[in-house]
């Protein structure tokens, strides 16, 4: 069935013209419709930009995402073509290997690549190396603020690369929250500007995703994370121990 569905693919995605229509939100449900299996057009996107970002060659993509070959040719073609700075990244990279063998992420953290310059894995590894080690010390700056500045309420539990767990008050979580994603962000020095990466949070009584649109064993995760947009009216599940009311959120 497998290999019926991936070759029916390139031939669905060939009639599908998704008729986008300027709207934020109406182009949000254009991408949210199924695709492949469980997969969204914008799932199905984010994987294929996500892979080509680190330099992921359109075969290999193809076999990982169980597409046909000339469709993620024609997807990383398109890509390129509206995101001209990736491949100029790569290139700068693939110079920078063969120059100095050295690179240094924003906040200064220097690494130097021993492999053969000329080699995909040596290049894999570099590409990622700026965008991987950037946001986790970025991450950990901002425990280090929220440590620095609400060790009473706040507990850490975890950095998680590109989030940080963390457990707090529930009577507080309308005023602490706001109050960390203003204090978690920190300006990194990209070339000639300053960029900002800024923060959001999920909330939740448990680690797992509340999401109503994918059920998986009919069970929703009423108590799981969930977006905060300025304050979360849920209750707790009456059929769970509750943990001395302290309530979990997850910064990005």
């Amino acid at each position: 069935r497998d290999s019926v569905a991936s070759r029916g693919l390139g031939d669905v995605y060939k009639r599908q013209e998704l008729d986008w229509t300027g709207d934020d939100k109406a182009d949000r449900a254009i991408a949210d419709k199924p695709f492949y299996r469980h997969f969204s057009h914008r799932d199905m996107s984010k994987r294929g930009g996500h892979g080509t970002n680190y330099y992921g060659k359109a075969p290999h993509m193809a076999t990982q995402l169980n597409v046909p070959t000339d469709l993620m040719v024609r997807f990383q073609n398109n890509y390129f073509e509206a995101f001209p700075g990736i491949p100029e990244y790569h290139h700068w990279i693939v110079q920078t290997l063969q120059t100095s063998r050295t690179l240094i992420n924003p906040f200064g953290r220097k690494r130097i690549f021993f492999g053969r310059s000329d080699d995909d894995a040596t290049l894999r590894e570099a590409i990622a190396y700026m965008p991987q080690s950037s946001i986790g010390d970025l991450m950990n700056l901002g425990m280090l603020k929220v440590w620095m500045k609400y060790r009473a309420p706040v507990k850490l539990l975890a950095q998680v690369h590109d989030a940080i767990l963390i457990q707090y008050p529930e009577e507080m979580e309308d005023t602490l929250i706001p109050a960390l994603l203003d204090l978690i962000p920190h300006p990194l020095r990209a070339r000639d500007r300053e960029v900002w990466i800024p923060c959001t949070a999920d909330v939740g009584w448990n680690w797992s995703k509340n999401d109503p649109k994918k059920k998986l064993w009919n069970d929703t995760n009423p108590d799981g994370l969930k977006e905060y947009n300025g304050h979360d009216s849920r209750q707790r599940s009456e059929t769970v121990q509750k943990a001395h009311g302290l309530l979990g959120s997850v910064l990005y």
